[in-house]
């Protein structure tokens, strides 16, 4: 992303170059660096002028390094910053590669790049928008890196897949959502992958000494959208005389419906309230239903009954 601001970047242009792997070994390198410094342009121009001097698979992959980055150089003028961050991610093949790898290794990459689109959503267009946004993430590096060590009055954050071994007093386990954990992937009747994910949801609650809590939401921000979210399967496997529950939305007699209520429609079936917001002096729930239909009522004129 910063050698969209500033082509002459040298650390970004090394780091991006041949990541994923597209054939740029080190003497590509050498000699893109050698036009660099014949000609004085930026490494992007530097890399086009020198494509016609490279052979097999490193000039393939310069010429597709090159127009990736043209593309979205111009696409960048009007695009909202986390529809660039979008554009980046699948032009420049870190979607696929990491898709791949998460398959193999069973790790979380694209998860933390949603959520880099996520954040992304929050500014502008443009290459203000994205000056903005690179500028905070500098930011926060910075005030991460700039805390003093030792401080005991602070909140670890670290994934599932890193806490086996760990104990805390307190843990916190967020985004318990269908869709999220289970993920899309766990969920699409693979067995195995939802039982992996199972366990892996088992090594996170047995992490805590004395209080675990959980939560979900109703909508969430995915990609960079607002999506409506159902309560994860996971969550109801619990023995009921083990959990407190407490939610944030409020049960209104026109309402009724809480995020997570199951409900049935005599025309869409059964499905799961994901959502409530008082409009004017209406109520209206947002229900996904199980036909992956995703619809709005307000419930005193709508068809719709508790389930159980």
């Amino acid at each position: 992303m910063s050698l969209l601001v500033n082509p002459r970047d040298e650390v970004g242009f090394r780091r991006i170059i041949n990541k994923p792997a597209r054939g740029l070994g080190n003497a590509a390198l050498a000699k893109i660096m050698s036009r660099r410094v014949e000609t004085g342009l930026d490494f992007i121009e530097a890399l086009a002028r020198a494509i016609p001097s490279l052979s097999g698979s490193a000039k393939k992959g310069a010429s597709v390094f090159s127009d990736a980055f043209s593309h979205c150089a111009e696409f960048m003028k009007e695009a909202p910053v986390f529809s660039l961050v979008e554009e980046v991610i699948s032009s420049f093949g870190l979607k696929q590669f990491y898709m791949e790898e998460d398959a193999v290794s069973g790790t979380a990459r694209m998860k933390n790049l949603e959520e880099v689109v996520t954040a992304a959503s929050d500014y502008g267009k443009g290459l203000e928008g994205l000056l903005q946004f690179l500028e905070d993430l500098e930011l926060d590096r910075s005030r991460i890196e700039g805390q003093e060590e030792g401080t005991e009055d602070r909140v670890t954050l670290i994934t599932l897949h890193n806490t086996k071994g760990l104990e805390f007093d307190r843990v916190i386990i967020t985004g318990m959502e269908e869709g999220l954990f289970p993920s899309l992937r766990g969920s699409e009747n693979d067995e195995d992958d939802l039982e992996e994910e199972r366990r892996l949801f088992y090594v996170g609650i047995t992490r805590a000494r004395e209080e675990l809590y959980l939560t979900t939401c109703g909508m969430r921000q995915i990609w960079g959208r607002t999506m409506p979210a159902a309560p994860s399967r996971f969550l109801s496997e619990f023995p009921k005389n083990l959990v407190t529950e407490k939610a944030t939305y409020s049960r209104t007699e026109e309402g009724g419906f809480p995020p997570g209520m199951e409900v049935d429609h005599p025309e869409y079936g059964r499905g799961l309230v994901a959502g409530q917001r008082v409009s004017g002096s209406q109520v209206i729930i947002t229900v996904a239903f199980e036909d992956g239909r995703v619809c709005q009522f307000i419930p005193k004129y709508s068809s719709l009954r508790p389930v159980g």
